[in-house]
């Protein structure tokens, strides 16, 4: 039939275009097997660097959730967390807590 001889004309093509470059069929369907067993572990490695990052995230989240309730904290117990702290004669130094607190997170 007429699409078995297309078929034949598109193997023998392939096999022709194949051995042309030097490389037999088996060994670019070997590399092409090895290219996808390297794509399928970069894949993986991204997924497991993504669940990382995303922890890392979260814990980030929650530290500054902690600094936050620690500032709130200095600034109820102001009075007396000013001489410890090294603050400013008479009031909370809030320039120096901001840089402080950039300092740690960016």
């Amino acid at each position: 039939s007429e699409r078995d001889r297309s078929v034949e004309r598109l193997e023998s093509a392939e096999s022709q275009e194949g051995e042309s470059l030097g490389v037999s069929r088996e060994i670019l369907t070997e590399r092409l097997c090895e290219a996808v067993t390297a794509l399928q572990q970069a894949t993986s490695d991204n997924m497991a660097l993504r669940r990382k990052w995303e922890a890392a995230q979260e814990e980030r989240d929650a530290l500054q959730i902690q600094m936050n309730n620690m500032e709130k904290e200095i600034l109820l117990a102001q009075p007396q967390a000013a001489p410890v702290l090294d603050f400013v004669e008479g009031g909370l130094d809030l320039s120096a807590m901001a840089t402080m607190r950039a300092s740690m997170f960016y």
